[in-house]
């Protein structure tokens, strides 16, 4: 499977998503497919994939790794909360698939992801270590009791209605 499948087939795993045919997302809003019409058209890449993932918050992404394989992805909220608005929303990322930068963002994710990973996977070559496992062992610790720093530092008073014996009560 080639990399564009792979994610399209996690994305569609992980969320749900359910890919439409332009004709089939023209149905739900024809005000947003005349958009996507006119600005694939005037810009010369090719209508992204579009897909509806199940949930009823109004979101939307864009994905892929290039113009010719763009991922454009609403959810159901948008079809049920947005009008003509809609059109605004697939508008907004289509501009992300002109100028190109959710590849940047792709890019960058991947690299937040792998900096931040967990030490079971291995973003950098096979042999890399994480860096829990260049540090040394820390000493362990031996924890002093002292009865000034005890949390909480006396039980309330029942003579001052809730408050802390050591403030003032004034009865």
């Amino acid at each position: 499977m080639s990399a564009r499948g792979s994610t399209t087939a996690s994305y569609s795993w992980l969320y749900g998503v359910l890919w439409l045919s332009p004709e089939a997302f023209e149905e739900r809003s024809p005000v947003s497919m005349a958009v996507i019409e006119e600005v694939t058209e005037k810009y010369g890449h090719d209508t992204p994939k579009l897909g509806v993932i199940p949930d009823w918050h109004p979101t939307a992404l864009t994905y892929g790794s290039g113009r010719y394989n763009a991922r454009t992805v609403v959810s159901e909220g948008c079809f049920e909360y947005l009008d003509d608005e809609l059109a605004a929303v697939m508008a907004h990322e289509l501009g992300h698939v002109t100028s190109r930068d959710f590849t940047t963002m792709l890019l960058a994710n991947t690299q937040v992801h792998c900096s931040t990973s967990l030490p079971s996977t291995r973003c950098a070559s096979p042999g890399a270590r994480t860096p829990r496992e260049t540090r040394s062992p820390a000493p362990p610790r031996r924890r002093k009791a002292t009865p000034e720093l005890r949390w909480p530092p006396s039980a309330p008073s029942p003579t001052c209605s809730g408050r802390l014996a050591s403030t003032p009560c004034s009865t």
